[in-house]
C-alpha cells in the first residue's frame, strides 16, 4: 500500500468515527432534550402512576412494591414469586433520589405494601463527573433522601429491602470524555452508608458482590449497558432476592 492509499485509508478511518461520534451525540441530546421537557412538565413523574390507593389492583397483603430509578422499573418480575406475592414497580428511568422522595407518598403510601424493595441513588451521583465541586454536597443528599424513603417506608409498616447502588459496568469510549472516577469513589461512599442502615425492618441487599468482575466494574455478561442490567443481572440479584422475601412473607 503506496502512501497515498494509506492517508486516504486513514482520513476515511477518522472520517467514519467523525460521523458515528457525532450521531451518538445527536441521539443523546435529542435524549437530554426530552427528559428536560418531561422533568419541566411533570418535575416528580406524578402522572406516570395513580396517587393513592390503585383501586385497579385487587386487596392483598402480600404486596411487594420495587421503588426507584430505571434500575428498579428494569427489574423483572422474580418468577419465584409470581405466586406468592402481588408484585408492583414504581420505578421511573433518570430520576433522582430528591424526584423519588417527592413522589413517594403518592405512588407507594396509598398501597400499603408489605415489604418495599428500594434501587435508588445512580442519578445523583453520575452529576458528580460534571458538578465536581459539590462532590459532597451531592453524596450528603444521597444518603439523606435515601434515609428518608426508608424511613417513610417504615412509617407504613412495611420491611424494606434496600440494595445497595449497582455499580458501573464498562464505559464506552464516548462516556469516558464525561466521566470521573470520584462517581465510582461515591458510589462506594454511599453504599457503605447504606449497610449501615440495615436492622429489624431493613434488610440490605449488597449488589457488588453478586455483579462485579475481579476489576470491580459489571460483569459483561450481567450488563445491558454501563448503568443497567440485563435479564441476567437481574437473574443473580433475585437469587439473593427471592429468599429473603419468601421468608418475610411467611
Amino acid at each position: 500500500m503506496d502512501k497515498k492509499t494509506l492517508l486516504i485509508f486513514v482520513l476515511g478511518g477518522l472520517l467514519a468515527v467523525i460521523v458515528a461520534a457525532s450521531g451518538v451525540a445527536y441521539v443523546q441530546s435529542q435524549e437530554q432534550f426530552q427528559e428536560l421537557a418531561e422533568v419541566r412538565l411533570d418535575p416528580l413523574g406524578i402522572a406516570q402512576f395513580p396517587t393513592g390507593p390503585d383501586r385497579a389492583l385487587p386487596e392483598s397483603d402480600r404486596r411487594v412494591v420495587f421503588f426507584g430509578d430505571s434500575r428498579a422499573q428494569n427489574w423483572p418480575p422474580p418468577s419465584g414469586l409470581l405466586q406468592r406475592a402481588q408484585l408492583i414497580n414504581r420505578g421511573i428511568g433518570r430520576q433522582t433520589t430528591a424526584q423519588a422522595l417527592g413522589r413517594f407518598d403518592r405512588h407507594v403510601a396509598g398501597l400499603r405494601p408489605k415489604i418495599v424493595v428500594i434501587q435508588l441513588g445512580v442519578n445523583d451521583l453520575t452529576k458528580i463527573a460534571v458538578l465536581p465541586e459539590r462532590r459532597d454536597a451531592i453524596v450528603a443528599a444521597c444518603e439523606k433522601n435515601i434515609d428518608e424513603i426508608v424511613a417513610r417506608s417504615k412509617g407504613l409498616g412495611a420491611h424494606v429491602i434496600l440494595t445497595t447502588i449497582f455499580p458501573i459496568g464498562v464505559l464506552p469510549i464516548y462516556r469516558k470524555l464525561f466521566w470521573s472516577n470520584k462517581v465510582n469513589e461515591a458510589i462506594s461512599e454511599v453504599n457503605k452508608h447504606l449497610l449501615g442502615l440495615g436492622d429489624v425492618d431493613v434488610s440490605v441487599l449488597d449488589s457488588a458482590p453478586l455483579l462485579v468482575d475481579d476489576h470491580g466494574v459489571i460483569r459483561s455478561e450481567l450488563s445491558h449497558d454501563f448503568l443497567h442490567l440485563n435479564a441476567a443481572g437481574y437473574q443473580v440479584l433475585d437469587r439473593a432476592l427471592v429468599p429473603l422475601v419468601a421468608k418475610l412473607l411467611g
